[in-house]
C-alpha cells in the first residue's frame, strides 16, 4: 500500500473511516484541518498543542531532545486517518 501523500504543509483532515470507528463523525474533530509541521515515518504532527503533561513527568520531558519536545508538544496521528483537505496558502498564514 503506497503512503499517503502528506507532507509538511499539507492541509489534513481525519478520514470518514476513522471518525466513524471512533465514533467521532459529528464530533469536533469531523470538522477540525490542521496544518501538517512535522512527517515521521507513518506518523504526522500538526498544528495543535497538546499538553505533554499528559504522557510525561517533568524530569521525563527536560530528558527529551529539543526535536521530541516539539513533537510531545503537538497532536500526533497515524497517517493512515488522515487525507489532504488542501495545502497552507502561505499569503494567509500568520
Amino acid at each position: 500500500m503506497a503512503k499517503r501523500d502528506i507532507t509538511v504543509g499539507s492541509v489534513v483532515a481525519l478520514t470518514g473511516k476513522f471518525l466513524k470507528s471512533t465514533g467521532q463523525f459529528t464530533g469536533s474533530d469531523a470538522r477540525k484541518r490542521w496544518t501538517v509541521l512535522f512527517v515521521d515515518g507513518d506518523f504526522v504532527t500538526v498544528d495543535e498543542p497538546r499538553d505533554w503533561r499528559l504522557s510525561f513527568s517533568e524530569d521525563e520531558f527536560n530528558d527529551l531532545s529539543d526535536n521530541d519536545k516539539f513533537i510531545v508538544t503537538h497532536r500526533r496521528f497515524n497517517r493512515s486517518n488522515l487525507y489532504v483537505y488542501g495545502t497552507l496558502d502561505v499569503r494567509n498564514a500568520g
